[in-house]
């Protein structure tokens, strides 16, 4: 996100990082070096409501972990009722800050880390289980071709998210990250146009 920041800055805009109580020492002089080079980047502390929540330090896919972060979602309605920043940007994964910037009318950018490779991958599987063309609970043996991709490419049946078909946790949690991302006001990924252009404009045309 730091980078992020310095990308924002550079482009005349305030950045401001959220770091809770753990990660702010680990910020603090990266932070510091960025401000010396000019860069206009401030460190707020995000205060957590919930004991332990601010030790998570690897977002492991379980359910303790996203139950964990939505601790959160107090502490950062309090930071942007007082600081009515113009935009927020936060990771996919984080569904409950699009929820808390929509009831304050900010605008909130969806921040994915993976690239565009996978983000159409992931685009194409849940258009192609949603339509009934791919189908997430065969025989996990069998490969699928994952189709509106500019070059094949074979999944396992057994490496889709829900391949089980069953509803639980993780699955609940996959829906409100989607649901979240839509009504975002757009979305921040970790790439540029010259290392996978072909993936740019298939991630434009999927989302069209």
């Amino acid at each position: 996100m730091l980078n992020l920041a310095k990308l924002f800055v550079l482009r005349g805009v305030g950045a401001t990082i959220l770091a809770t109580p753990t990660a702010t020492p680990f910020l603090r002089d990266t932070v510091d070096r960025a401000r010396d080079c000019g860069y206009s980047i401030n460190l707020l502390l995000l205060p957590s409501s919930s004991n332990g929540a601010e030790n998570l330090t690897s977002p492991e896919m379980s359910p303790e972990f996203f139950t964990a972060l939505e601790s959160f979602r107090q502490p950062l309605d309090r930071v942007l009722r007082e600081h009515r920043p113009s935009c927020i940007v936060s990771d996919m994964f984080m569904p409950f800050t699009e929820e808390v910037a929509n009831a304050l009318n900010i605008p909130r950018l969806v921040f994915h880390s993976m690239g565009f490779f996978p983000l159409c991958v992931m685009y194409s599987v849940d258009r192609s289980i949603s339509n009934g063309s791919i189908s997430s609970t065969d025989d996990d043996k069998d490969t699928i071709v994952v189709p509106g991709l500019p070059h094949r490419m074979e999944m396992k049946r057994s490496q889709l998210h829900n391949s089980t078909g069953a509803r639980n946790g993780f699955s609940e949690f996959m829906e409100r990250v989607k649901e979240s991302e839509l009504k975002s006001y757009g979305a921040v990924v970790n790439s540029f146009y010259e290392l996978e252009p072909e993936q740019y404009l298939n991630i434009v045309r999927l989302k069209d």
